[in-house]
């Protein structure tokens, strides 16, 4: 006996006795037109019109766009199955990388630094030192400052230690161009080459970028975005996969530190920047690239930069209630 039925391509709740099949359990491949259910005794007692309308839901769930037709064996019996309509589909590289970009773009900002050092320009002339790199908002939840208690129309960013360090002013562009200047680095890490600063943004609404949850692994492959300044060409993001994430040696006599490299393009004006896995997560922060080489960027993962933070923001204040 042959059943046949309609389906319609959404995604389904399904029965809890077809929920309970793992993918090692029972597949439906959507690039055949014939497909097998690898344990057909779990659905024995469920063989009726129901349990085929469940199976052809599953079928439309997975197929692409358009009419599919497959046929199911179950136990024997097989079941055809038609799906009508438009069947939900994963998006494609392209849709997704536009939809991070969208979506984190609001979150980082240029960054233009005076130094306290001064040093001679093209005509000969002193000046002060200027540099360019990036940043991005973080809020003042997920960084978690020992007694720090954010003040209206003010926000934190993150940035690169060698950034912010000799910084006399920081002139921030928001990414409607709005320019802020700040002068208050509130803690600086050398060894995870990170900087939180506080930013005074008036009325401004700044959207702080989500970062990676807590005990989400970076992993190799991953695919992830750059975001920052190359070379002071503003609002640019390139894009590659996670190479690696081992430790690295930072500075002798430092224990080693985890890092991240990528292929994604980093160069200099990246410094500070977030680096974006494709959930719109913040994995860690644009850092350094190793000269000469192609390819071989590296960002710092962010929580041991926000851990770092804490530790050396507590630190001074803890220092400064001593002292008073």
């Amino acid at each position: 006996m042959v059943r046949e039925v309609n389906a319609v391509a959404a995604k389904p709740v399904l029965p809890l006795a077809l929920q309970q099949i793992r993918e090692e359990d029972g597949y439906i491949d959507s690039t055949s037109t014939y497909a097998t259910i690898s344990r057909p005794d779990l659905f024995k007692s469920l063989w009726t019109s129901s349990s085929a309308d469940a199976l052809a839901r599953r079928a439309a769930n997975i197929c692409p766009s358009g009419d599919q037709h497959y046929q199911i064996d179950c136990d024997g019996v097989p079941l055809n199955v038609r799906v009508k309509g438009n069947a939900p589909v994963r998006p494609s590289e392209e849709v997704r990388t536009k939809e991070v970009i969208q979506a984190v773009s609001p979150s980082v900002v240029s960054l233009m630094v005076t130094g306290n050092e001064m040093e001679l320009n093209e005509q000969g002339v002193l000046e002060p030192k200027r540099w360019l790199g990036s940043g991005y908002f973080v809020s003042a939840q997920d960084v978690g400052l020992y007694n720090y208690q954010p003040r209206p129309g003010y926000a934190l960013l993150l940035t690169n230690h060698h950034m912010a360090s000799g910084a006399k002013e920081i002139t921030v562009e928001l990414f409607d161009h709005t320019l802020f200047t700040t002068q208050t680095v509130l803690a600086m890490n050398e060894r995870t080459d990170s900087a939180v600063v506080e930013v005074y943004v008036g009325d401004r609404i700044v959207k702080p970028a989500r970062l990676l949850p807590a005990g989400k692994d970076i992993e190799q492959g991953d695919f992830v975005l750059a975001f920052g300044q190359p070379l002071g060409r503003k609002r640019v993001v390139t894009r590659g996969i996670v190479s690696s994430v081992e430790p690295m040696e930072m500075a002798p006599g430092q224990p080693p530190l985890n890092v991240v490299q990528t292929d994604a393009a980093i160069n200099p004006g990246n410094s500070g920047g977030p680096l974006v896995n494709m959930d719109g997560e913040v994995i860690g922060t644009d850092t350094f690239v190793i000269r000469d080489s192609e390819n071989m960027g590296f960002a710092i993962p962010v929580w041991d930069q926000i851990r770092a933070l804490r530790e050396e923001y507590f630190r001074l204040q803890r220092a400064n209630e001593l002292a008073a």
